[in-house]
């Protein structure tokens, strides 16, 4: 009997709600086209997607050419493009997918394409892929918590597999450097995971020679960077949001949350309870503010 990635057709979680502007996730979702029906013909759509084949096979029809794709590829579609694709009539394909929108998703794609032209890639990682996603697929199905934060980690994951392998040749100049580092920390702190290290390999540089250029251009040590970009993630959720601490420390990419409290406390003079009291108005002036915004209706 044969097995598939799901135990279902296909899963979906959506996001309607979202207010972030560079780059918004409306969709994650599994299919599996041994049961769902197939749309071959040529569309459009407004958002981009993102398409990891996770078993099977399947073709795709853009810009004039047509790509016969197999397990473990990965294929995008950006909007307002012609684009057909469908599965392999003998070896029906399985795939996760990923539907987004954003200012700056352009820049985003270009650290994997930077010339724009490549929509076909294989994937350097599929193994760790497809157990971060199962994980997230098996708790979504069991209506278990999942953030849209756990959804865009997975999306970043699925870049960072695209990236090209590593050209030992490649040199920067000191700013240039330091500004990439900047990127990927602003673009991955959330990552428990992620340290200088981590960094360092991304951009195919010695460990020590970016910490020695950090230092010299900003004044100060990447982890203080990493922190910082931490923290002001946790002041922001703290103001916009009724997340406890914990769940905030969590996502912010804090492995310990008592660190994170020690950590908070040190750069803001306060607990996460008082920073959240102090930016949240007395139940008087919330009713008061209700009572006007009534009037105005």
């Amino acid at each position: 009997m044969k097995t598939f990635f799901l135990d279902t057709p296909q899963c979906v979680k959506s996001f309607y709600d979202r207010f972030e502007e560079d780059l918004r996730i409306r969709d994650l979702g599994y299919h599996n086209f041994h049961f769902v029906k197939p749309f071959p013909f040529y569309r459009t759509q407004e958002q981009y997607s993102v398409h990891f084949i996770v078993a099977g096979k399947g073709h795709l029809r853009f810009r004039q050419k047509t790509y016969d794709l197999n397990k473990f590829d990965v294929f995008i579609l950006p909007p307002n493009e012609l684009f057909s694709y469908y599965p392999d009539e003998n070896d029906p394909w399985e795939y996760v997918f990923f539907d987004f929108k954003g200012a700056k998703v352009d820049k985003y794609l270009r650290s994997f394409n930077p010339d724009g032209e490549v929509w076909v890639y294989d994937c350097s990682s599929p193994n760790k892929l497809l157990s971060s996603f199962s994980e997230f697929f098996e708790k979504h199905k069991n209506d278990l918590p999942t953030s849209y934060f756990e959804v865009a980690s997975l999306l970043f994951l699925l870049f960072d597999s695209l990236l090209s392998s590593p050209d030992n040749s490649t040199l920067y100049t000191s700013k240039n450097l330091v500004k990439e580092a900047k990127s990927l920390i602003r673009l991955k702190f959330f990552e428990a995971d992620l340290s200088v290290k981590s960094i360092a390999e991304d951009l195919h540089v010695s460990h020590s020679h970016l910490s020695r250029k950090f230092k010299e251009e900003t004044g100060r040590t990447m982890i203080s960077y990493i922190t910082e970009q931490r923290i002001k993630y946790a002041e922001t959720l703290l103001k916009t949001t009724s997340l406890t601490a914990t769940q905030i420390a969590y996502m912010a990419g804090f492995n310990e949350y008592t660190y994170f409290l020690m950590t908070f406390k040190q750069k803001n003079g306060m607990t996460t309870a008082e920073y959240r009291n102090s930016h949240t108005p007395p139940p008087e002036l919330r009713s008061k503010e209700s009572d006007e915004n009534t009037n105005r209706t």
